[in-house]
């Protein structure tokens, strides 16, 4: 289902954006859901997608070689931007974002914010 640049004025930051960079970046934004567990972004894989959760919380997990994922951060407050690394060269996650409960986000490729910032 097709978003609305309107509807993108109540996403994370996205609200901040002037109509007409909502409109474009709506083009391909999509709603996304993910049950308890599923990962959001694994570190270090490709930074393919922002996401901006709408609905649930998530984990926010480092690896480190020998111990395994550690828990740093729980993200409950409204609203808030994961994947961060599409806006950065190498544009690789640095870190694994899981979901802790169902969760509903908006999803954005990295291509459609370049498509913006070229224009």
């Amino acid at each position: 289902m097709m978003l609305s640049g309107a509807e993108l004025a109540d996403v994370g930051f996205l609200g901040s954006l002037p109509e007409w960079a909502r409109d474009a970046l709506a083009r391909d934004a999509t709603r996304v859901h993910f049950a308890a567990g599923d990962y959001v972004a694994r570190q270090h894989e490709k930074a393919d997608a922002a996401h901006f959760l709408t609905d649930g919380s998530v984990q926010v997990f480092l690896r480190f070689e020998g111990t395994g994922d550690l828990l740093i951060e729980r993200l409950t407050e409204s609203r808030p931007t994961l994947g961060w690394s599409v806006f950065r060269p190498p544009y690789r996650y640095t870190a694994s974002i899981r979901a802790e409960t169902a969760c509903s986000a908006v999803s954005i490729p990295r291509r459609s914010f370049q498509e913006l910032f070229d224009s």
